[in-house]
């Protein structure tokens, strides 16, 4: 990455909140499906694969974003309240391919 000293630590800092809020998350499901109900399990995992694919989102940006200026720019895309909306998003998704209209959703504000 380039950029000053300054405006990479801070581009290091938004992408390491972003990829911390995302593992809390899996980690959360993952922990729930040890103690919830039957019913509760598919819509863990779709939120825990929908994690998954928007950490795959941010990989790629990781590998093809190498200005630190950039990331400062664009630091509100991976905000918690952008993070949980993307997530959101793609668990909507796979709820419906399992032909389920129950999803769990993410409080914009949420973190575990």
């Amino acid at each position: 990455m380039y950029g000053t000293e300054k405006q990479i630590e801070y581009a290091e800092d938004i992408i390491f909140k972003a990829y911390s809020h995302i593992d809390s998350i899996i980690e959360h499901f993952k922990d729930e499906n040890k103690i919830c109900s039957e019913k509760w399990i598919p819509m863990n995992n779709d939120v825990i694969s929908a994690a998954g694919h928007v950490r795959e989102w941010i990989d790629d940006c990781v590998n093809r974003v190498d200005d630190a200026y950039k990331w400062i720019a664009m630091k509100d895309m991976f905000s918690v309240p952008q993070i949980n909306q993307k997530i959101n998003k793609y668990t909507r998704v796979l709820s419906k391919r399992r032909g389920s209209i129950e999803s769990i959703q993410l409080d914009v504000y949420y973190k575990p």
